[in-house]
């Protein structure tokens, strides 16, 4: 029986079910659930950052933040515009984002990056006491079958090396950076009032002084950068705009059998994008919203996938003048390339789903 059209459309829609949000979507037989759980959300807007489609916006991070509000997202998801690749995931600090199949089980894909562990154990120091709660959290993280091995639970991290009986647990963060705290500005924070940045922190590291010889030191608050992770959650929250978190590095794993994937520069750029300013970022945002993709002059261009993947030995005059044949079209691949269906089409093999889509894309005005 001939496949119908409509059975190869892309279905998406949203649910929510108490304090999780969950996004659908649907093609053919292959279902796939992204999960938002708004309980553990700091609004750090890491994923906002590195999300590729521009698929997701920041809520009311400073209302949710002095909890003016409850039971609001800190970010929102568009369902229409989510490509599901995982870099929210990847790039989470608090296990917000998990993706699962119709079972509702995680899945996990080995091969795209994450951020590393963010702790170092001493075990020379560390004496486990199995009726100690911290204790039990401390061999949760550290469990060798704990596929997030501290990754992607800050706060729960940092209560452990806090509470260590031993303080055998220290903490890395994935970035590097500093807080700036406007001191020209700070006659307008109310610490007593607000504590938006003490409240939203998910290490715990803003704190308001107070002694005199603190206040002296650090003003109305302060951030204990030793514990802090550069997340960003703490400017998001500062409703009066005191607070600049500026990150200078990224540390990303990447699995040694992505190094060559043709999607991996892609992840690259967009964690890089975590060490630009928010200036520097929604800039960036302006010119992918302003983007127009340029249409080849000649019409009825046939383009065939094998012939730039030709199964025998490679040619280099055949392959210029394939590229000049095709010149009008490979421009247009290549201002598509960035979009995660291609990239998906082709690291797959997929040749005649790319071979549609490049054609549906010529006829497009």
């Amino acid at each position: 029986m001939a496949e119908r059209s409509s059975d190869r459309k892309v279905y998406k829609d949203m649910d929510v079910n108490k304090n999780l949000i969950i996004e659908r979507w649907k093609f053919m037989d292959h279902k796939k659930y992204l999960i938002y759980d708004l309980d553990k959300c700091v609004g750090c807007s890491l994923c906002y950052v590195v999300c590729p489609e521009r698929a997701i916006e920041m809520g009311p991070v400073p209302d949710i933040a002095q909890k003016l509000i409850e039971d609001m997202p800190a970010v929102m998801i568009d369902t229409d515009l989510c490509s599901f690749c995982f870099m929210c995931v990847s790039v989470c600090i608090n296990s917000v984002y998990e993706i699962a199949d119709e079972m509702g089980q995680p899945i996990q894909n080995p091969i795209f990056p994450v951020l590393p562990q963010m702790w170092q154990y001493d075990k020379s120091t560390c004496k486990k006491d199995k009726k100690n709660e911290v204790c039990k959290s401390c061999v949760e993280i550290r469990d060798p079958t704990n596929i997030n091995r501290g990754r992607h639970h800050a706060k729960a991290l940092i209560q452990v090396i806090h509470n260590c009986p031993t303080q055998s647990m220290t903490f890395i963060s994935p970035f590097e950076g500093e807080v700036l705290i406007l001191k020209e500005q700070l006659y307008k924070c109310d610490p007593n009032g607000c504590k938006a940045c003490v409240n939203i922190c998910p290490t715990e590291s803003f704190f308001i002084p107070q002694t005199g010889e603190e206040v002296a030191k650090f003003g109305k608050i302060a951030c204990n950068e030793d514990t802090c992770m550069f997340c960003g959650a703490c400017e998001n929250a500062c409703p009066e705009e005191i607070i600049i978190v500026r990150r200078s590095s990224v540390k990303l794993e990447i699995p040694n059998e992505s190094e060559h994937k043709p999607w991996i520069s892609r992840w690259k750029k967009q964690f890089n994008d975590l060490t630009l300013s928010r200036e520097e970022l929604e800039e960036n945002v302006k010119k992918n919203e302003d983007f127009v993709i340029i249409q080849p002059d000649s019409e009825g261009i046939d383009f065939d996938y094998d012939k730039i993947t030709p199964e025998s030995p490679f040619s280099l005059d055949r392959y210029e003048k394939e590229r000049m044949v095709n010149a009008p079209l490979i421009q247009k691949m290549e201002q598509n390339f960035d979009q995660a269906n291609v990239r998906i089409f082709i690291h797959n093999k997929k040749k005649e789903k790319l071979r549609n889509y490049l054609k549906k894309q010529l006829k497009t005005e």
